[in-house]
């Protein structure tokens, strides 16, 4: 080829590797965070489960896009003639990856659709199992689609090995099909928990909050639908022109997982407002003098429905510094007692006055639990 007619030089490798690992460290922090909330929540499921396994898929992908870089993407193939052939093999491990990645992620914000909305539609609970396995089975029709491009697979890395290709044009059509099929999935992911979030029984900020925060995921699918228009197999420059199908890829899987992280973390504020409160509060507290009421703590008091599981009572000493031990027996036992005061947030004030002189204390009933 002519000096002349050749391209320039140039890389756009490090642009690559920069927006991917920006993205690919964002979605691990929101991963870990959403670890965190469901931690203290204890509430972690299988969606959280399928999130994790997709962040270290995701992880991997990030690596794979590396090796792509090294070995010539985001260069033109006059430069990287002579390393095309490992450029080919990571470029392959990279769509099993990413195909893998995106169906992680897609049943976890399904296995969280169903989390939220419990047994009370159970139309919409088939719809959504219907949904995953449609989408499993979507996933393996792509690896097998990219794994059996090549029969060995390796010609398509070593053009002169014996056997038999999948003829590009048609490759690349059968990858623009699954792309648009993949954008239509991520929209259905979408508008299901909003149209469901209508009829569930919250105050109408919290509905607006986590349908602003699903809609997040219309960005999502806006990245495959940018991936299915980009790809094409028979560029005669491949290492560089499929830098925005590794670009939209990526970005596909990253968002997707912040975007399936980001209704968990709107309980982040709430445990950090009360672990501040909660801060405050024990370094107020003091001993407590005669006559004053010393707050504790005591759980499974109250039948479920009338309150949290953990609740607050306390015992007021007597003027010789004496209190009745039998009767805060009677209270971890739930016997019937006649001498407890019940405010409307259940606090319970253990009184040790006589009966006679107490006006405003009420008669609970048995409390067994």
């Amino acid at each position: 080829m002519d000096a002349e007619a050749l391209p320039p030089h140039e890389t756009r490798g490090p642009t690559i590797l920069g927006t991917l690992w920006t993205f690919n460290i964002l979605a691990g922090i929101l991963v870990v965070l959403r670890a965190y909330v469901r931690a203290k929540t204890r509430a972690t499921g299988w969606d959280d489960y399928i999130a994790y396994v997709a962040l270290a898929n995701i992880t991997f992908g990030s690596i794979s896009n590396w090796y792509q870089v090294h070995y010539g993407l985001g260069q033109h193939f006059v430069y990287v003639e002579l390393m095309v052939s490992k450029f080919l093999q990571w470029s392959t491990i990279a769509q099993l990856q990413n195909a893998i990645a995106v169906l992680l992620i897609r049943i976890s914000v399904c296995l969280f659709i169903l989390r939220v909305i419990g047994t009370t539609h159970r139309k919409v609970n088939y719809f959504i199992w219907f949904l995953i396995v449609f989408m499993t089975l979507f996933c393996l029709a792509t690896l097998l689609t990219v794994g059996m491009q090549c029969v060995p697979l390796r010609k398509a890395w070593y053009p002169t090995t014996p056997g038999h290709c999948i003829n590009q044009e048609v490759l690349t059509k059968l990858t623009n099909a699954y792309g648009a099929i993949g954008c239509i999935l991520d929209f259905t992911c979408v508008f299901i928990p909003v149209w469901i979030f209508r009829s569930l029984q919250m105050d109408r900020k919290t509905k607006i909050g986590l349908s602003a925060i699903i809609c997040l995921g219309l960005i999502t699918a806006a990245c495959s639908l940018g991936k299915a228009i980009t790809t094409n197999f028979i560029s005669e420059d491949p290492t560089f022109d499929t830098v925005p199908v590794e670009i939209w890829a990526g970005m596909e899987a990253n968002l997707g997982l912040c975007v399936a992280c980001a209704p968990t973390l709107r309980h982040l504020f709430g445990i950090v407002v009360k672990h501040a409160s909660q801060k405050g509060s024990y370094g107020s507290n003091s001993t407590p003098k005669t006559g004053q009421s010393t707050p504790h703590k005591f759980s499974n008091m109250f039948p479920s429905g009338l309150g949290s599981s953990s609740h607050t009572w306390h015992e007021t000493g007597s003027n010789d510094g004496t209190s009745d031990m039998d009767e805060r027996n009677l209270i971890h036992t739930g016997v019937k007692m006649g001498n407890i005061k019940v405010s409307r947030s259940l606090d319970v004030d253990y009184d040790t006055r006589r009966e006679d002189d107490r006006t405003d204390v009420y008669k609970i009933p048995d409390l067994r639990v």
